[in-house]
Parts: C-alpha cells; structure tokens; sequence
C-alpha cells in the first residue's frame, strides 16, 4: 500500500497524520540505507530543536522557525501588570509559504505586518541556531539544519495536497485541516517577568 494511500485513509477517518507520520514517510526512501537508524536520528534532531525553542522562549526571546513562522513576544493590555501591559507569545505564519502552498492561518496566527519584517517589528527575534543544537547532541549544524527543514518541507507538501496533521513543535502543536492552520501553545514556564519590560539586549540572555 502506498503512503498516499495511507494518508488518505487517515483523512477520510477523521484522524490525522502526525510527527512520526512524516520522518516515517521520509526514513522510507529507497536511497535511505538504515532506515530506523535514520528515523531515530530524525526524531533525535527534532526533538533537539524544540527544546531548544522551549528554552529560548522561557527566557522571553522570540525564535524564527521558518518556513512555517515566528515566535514572538508582542505587548498586550494588562491592567494589573506594574507597567499597565505585558508580553504575551504569539506565532506568525510565514506568509509567503503559506500563500505558496494555499494554505489559509488563522486569524491569530496571520502575518498581518503590512510594511517592514517580522525582525524589525519584534526586536530581540533570532533564528534557531543549529550549531548549538547540533552540539548538545553531537551532531553537526548543518545536518541538523536539513533533517528539520525536511520535516517542515514535508509537512507543507502534505498539507498542500489538502491532508490533515498535526504537528508537535515543543512550544506549540499546529493543525491543519482541509488547508486551513491553527495553533494551540502548550503550557510553559517562563523563566522572565512578561509584565516587566524587555529589551532586545536582555532578551538575548537566553541559555544556550
């Protein structure tokens, strides 16, 4: 039975194909030699990067994880915080990848930056570093670079073809479904004071 045919099944029974759905679907290549090796390798780096953006947001500091988006920290109403507002996490969706593979974000995950980029409105935005990841598990930056963006590749790629899943990402799950994304944060525990302000400088402090 072919994947397609696999995926299209779980659609069709309301299910939806998962994280270990697609390094599953990748780590069966014929090219790929040890294909559990390579799963685990797969899961290994993925599970690397995630933690790694837990880390960095407890610590208040925004991650671009692209092609999918941007974590941020934007500045929202809290009357019983000391300065009258405080940081709340938010992810934006690369707007050019999802107009590239039709897929529709939600109204709360919707880039709606009209002029500039998403790094010049929230300061203190990096992108992941995969020479750190690479170094907490013994694996090159590079090579963990690419394991990622083939799982994010393949997800676009199943999503594009109208399949539902959902994928873990650490800091938050995002689903899709008939094309259309969502997010939902899982829980986290911050390690900064979101109601005092943050500077750029202070919020790249964030252990590595």
């Amino acid at each position: 039975m072919s994947f397609y045919s696999v995926s299209q099944k779980s659609k069709n029974s309301m299910s939806f194909l998962t994280l270990d759905d697609l390094i599953e679907r990748i780590s069966s290549e014929p090219k790929i030699k040890d294909r559990q090796a390579y799963y685990n390798s797969m899961h290994q780096i993925w599970t690397a990067t995630t933690e790694y953006m837990k880390k960095q947001i407890a610590y208040g500091r925004g991650v671009g994880f692209r092609p999918l988006g941007f974590y941020v920290f934007e500045s929202v109403a809290d009357a019983s915080a000391p300065k009258g507002t405080r940081k709340e996490l938010r992810f934006i969706v690369d707007r050019t990848t999802f107009t590239k593979h039709n897929l529709r974000p939600s109204r709360d995950i919707a880039n709606d930056i009209e002029s500039g980029s998403v790094f010049e409105r929230f300061p203190g935005l990096s992108p992941i570093n995969f020479s750190t990841i690479g170094s907490s598990i013994g694996r090159t930056g590079p090579e963990c670079k690419r394991a990622v963006d083939r799982i994010l590749a393949t997800f676009l790629e199943l999503a594009a073809d109208d399949i539902d899943l959902d994928l873990d990402m650490g800091v938050a799950k995002m689903r899709v479904k008939d094309k259309n994304a969502r997010i939902a944060f899982n829980k986290i525990k911050y390690e900064v004071d979101l109601t005092k302000t943050m500077s750029a400088s202070a919020m790249s402090t964030a252990p590595k």
